[in-house]
């Protein structure tokens, strides 16, 4: 929920009157870094799917003749540039 960080009791505008405040802080927990999901309505944009392909093609393209790049690297490297085609 929230810490509260102070508290107070003062009189009101009445003698017989109390006026409480309380300061709570909503958000103490940093975020931490998330997951990304892909908003899966794009596939069904021809463009955005061209878009991914020629992004595929080009990490395809870079990475022809590297012989350190094994299919792993290859996926991790693909869904990056993926992701990043999209959040653009």
């Amino acid at each position: 929920m929230g810490n509260v960080t102070h508290t107070d009791i003062s009189a009101g505008f009445e003698r017989d009157h109390w006026m409480v405040t309380i300061q709570i802080v909503l958000h103490t927990n940093p975020r931490r870094p998330g997951f990304w999901k892909l908003n899966t309505s794009f596939l069904s944009e021809t463009e955005y799917i061209n878009q991914i392909r020629a992004t595929i093609e080009g990490v395809r393209d870079e990475y022809q003749n590297d012989k350190s790049a094994n299919a792993s690297l290859l996926r991790k490297i693909v869904k990056l540039k993926v992701r990043e085609q999209t959040l653009i």
